[in-house]
């Protein structure tokens, strides 16, 4: 057993799907290639970015896929940079949380403070909440103070950078909440309206003038399902590029081992989907084709590699976005057909299968005709991978 990603032989047998898990792929049909233990932990690293934290996840949400582990609550979770939702029968807008496997948000535990007034507003699924954060908050101001005088940090969502609309509404007031991960977190219009927010937080639960609050009544609102809902993203490129490039040449591995007993040599690309390397700038690039919706097509993982002009262009499509890759000249090309492609139907069974050439083709030229986006004009235009 030979690693696709290294090269090198490994003892215990480990398989890396060709299509990310997390994103509805499975082992079946051979999509799969070998991988030793180090390259499993880069390259998860690479896939949790990508299936936590970008916008991809959201289709992950909306597909019903479970969560990995559904009794650890960690597992299936969407880490947004910030999740907002304006109750339209209050006006007041509450931070949320998405897990796959789940029908409805949640509602995170937070705090809304109006600086102009004092009023306060607890968040949350129960009384038990409001109780959760500010014990959070108790035990964060008991910490012991480091060198510097800090005894944490909390981070910042500032809406003026990311949601100016909602910045702007005269209804948001800024919070303390706690993340899916459980930390404390601000979201305000600006550094200087955060700053204020902790300020006053720091000083109502250090004087214990939240006692009152937390025996006060709760009342339960519901959200019509019309409501709009707002999401902000914000993932590492390099670690979506790396993807990208896995499942590309994953689909080259795996066919290499299938049908010809044979490693896959693509040294460039391969250093960068294990992360010994960056991706070099502008292999991987996203095509401006139109959305799945337009195409009213079903979720799904696709992936095509064609030899054009002597070089491998991989197609990636994951929930109707394209994205094209040049991963080089493998020195064993002339095993290669001209054309290979898979997909993953993501419904409820999964469905995964090898495209047939005909398949592969349509999307190919779809791609050479611009129906995906802008292609690679020419191997002189190509940001093409210099082998060693």
């Amino acid at each position: 057993m030979i690693c696709a990603w290294y090269g090198s032989a490994i003892v215990q047998e480990s398989k890396d799907h060709v299509f990310p898990r997390g994103l509805g792929g499975k082992l079946d049909a051979d999509l799969w290639v070998y991988d030793c233990e180090r390259c499993r932990a880069s390259i998860s690293k690479a896939e949790d970015e990508v299936v936590h934290r970008s916008h991809l996840s959201v289709y992950r949400f909306a597909r019903g896929l479970r969560p990995r582990h559904p009794r650890r609550p960690s597992s299936g979770l969407i880490e947004s940079r910030i999740s907002l939702v304006k109750n339209p029968t209050t006006n007041r807008y509450a931070v949320f949380s998405l897990r796959t496997g789940t029908s409805h948000p949640r509602i995170l535990p937070a705090l809304e403070v109006n600086l102009a007034s004092g009023g306060l507003y607890f968040h949350g699924s129960g009384p038990e909440d409001a109780q959760m954060l500010i014990n959070n908050i108790r035990l964060r101001l008991g910490q012991q103070p480091d060198t510097s005088g800090q005894i944490g940090e909390i981070t910042l969502c500032p809406l003026d950078e990311f949601l100016p609309d909602i910045a702007q509404d005269p209804d948001f007031n800024p919070r303390i909440y706690l993340s899916v991960r459980e930390q404390l977190e601000v979201c305000a219009r600006n550094p200087e309206e955060g700053l204020a927010t902790i300020r006053t937080v720091t000083y109502l639960v250090s004087t214990d003038a939240l006692a009152s609050y937390e025996s006060s009544g709760w009342q339960t609102w519901q959200m019509p399902g019309s409501t709009p809902h707002t999401i902000v993203f914000e993932h590492d490129g390099q670690l979506f590029d790396r993807v990208v490039l896995k499942i590309a040449c994953g689909l080259v591995g795996a066919y290499l081992r299938v049908n010809a007993s044979s490693a896959l040599h693509l040294p460039t690309a391969q250093q960068a989907i294990r992360g010994d390397s960056e991706p070099p700038p502008g292999v991987v690039i996203a095509l401006s084709g139109v959305t799945q919706k337009e195409r009213q097509l079903p979720a799904q993982l696709i992936a095509v590699v064609g030899v054009k002009a002597g070089r491998l262009i991989g197609l990636v499509g994951l929930y109707g976005e394209w994205y094209a890759s040049d991963l080089g000249t493998p020195p064993d090309l002339h095993k290669l057909p001209k054309i290979i492609g898979a997909m993953c139907q993501v419904t409820e069974n999964r469905e995964q299968r090898w495209l047939s050439m005909e398949e592969a083709e349509g999307f190919m030229r779809a791609y050479e005709q611009g129906d995906l986006g802008v292609p690679f004009q020419s191997e002189a235009d190509s940001p093409a991978i210099a082998e060693q």
